[in-house]
């Protein structure tokens, strides 16, 4: 009951600053309560990092209210629920994973902390902590086989496929218009897009086999 209590806890927490984050998304506020520019709504939900903690949010509330029905109703936990939820956490994973070893280091190496200043703090750092936390320690069960782990790549490739279209329909002279090529990823051509592509989706397999491993690996030493 313990690990279910502490679940409860920190995915409550998970959904609050996902809305807090979007918050400060659409609005420009920051931590000192100034506010920034207004962003548009396209700018906003194009990224990958606010569609991965949007999922987050909204898993990590269905898994709130599951839980607290399987302790007052003593309903068992859905294992579908469960499957999304782990998808979701591969999905934040990437997020903060992608941050921190590939796009702090090619872009921000004069400012490692760039990509985490407000709404991005949440964002890329707190609530995939958080919620990559809570997946392998609190939310263990073992009717899961090793199949789930390619469901944990499906996210990521739509988001590719979608960055790639919308990219390439929108090339001028050979060269995708700015705003288009939103993380950098064609600005060395589509070859060299398609060979990181791949093997980010390897590296997504590989995030999605260690979180599901260790998820497994607590409950059998429980």
């Amino acid at each position: 009951m313990k690990k279910i209590l502490l679940s409860i806890i920190i995915n409550s927490i998970i959904f609050v600053l996902m809305v807090l984050g979007l918050v400060m998304s659409f609005t420009g506020l920051k931590f000192d309560f100034s506010i920034g520019p207004k962003p548009t709504f396209a700018s906003v939900m194009k990224f990958f990092t606010v569609e991965s903690n949007i999922f987050m949010g909204i898993m990590a509330l269905l898994f709130v209210i599951n839980a607290i029905l399987h302790l007052k109703a003593n309903k068992e936990m859905n294992r579908i629920l469960f499957i999304f939820k782990y998808i979701a956490t591969v999905c934040v994973a990437i997020t903060f994973l992608t941050v921190t070893l590939i796009l702090t280091p090619i872009f921000y190496r004069e400012n490692i902390f760039g990509l985490f200043y407000d709404a991005n703090f949440l964002f890329h750092f707190v609530i995939p902590v958080l919620s990559i936390i809570t997946f392998i320690l609190f939310e263990n069960r073992n009717d899961i086989t090793i199949k789930i782990t390619i469901t944990g790549m499906i996210p990521f490739i739509i988001y590719t496929i979608f960055y790639l279209i919308a990219s390439l329909t929108h090339m001028e002279n050979g060269k995708v218009v700015d705003g288009y090529d939103w993380y950098g990823f064609l600005y060395n051509g589509i070859p060299i897009f398609i060979l990181l592509s791949f093997v980010m989706i390897l590296l997504t397999y590989l995030i999605s086999f260690i979180i599901y491993y260790l998820n497994k690996k607590l409950y059998k030493s429980e």
